[in-house]
């Protein structure tokens, strides 16, 4: 039961750290495009 556990634990640490990744390349492209959009209103 424990090992179970542990080992779904661990998926789910893998899944976080997948989406932190994910996360940050979508921070990182809305900021180009919020660029992109002032540099073009401008």
């Amino acid at each position: 039961m424990t090992e179970r556990a542990t080992s779904l634990d661990r998926k789910d640490d893998n899944l976080t750290n997948k989406e932190k990744h994910l996360n940050k390349k979508n921070k990182v492209f809305l900021i180009e495009q919020k660029t992109l959009m002032h540099v073009k209103s401008n």
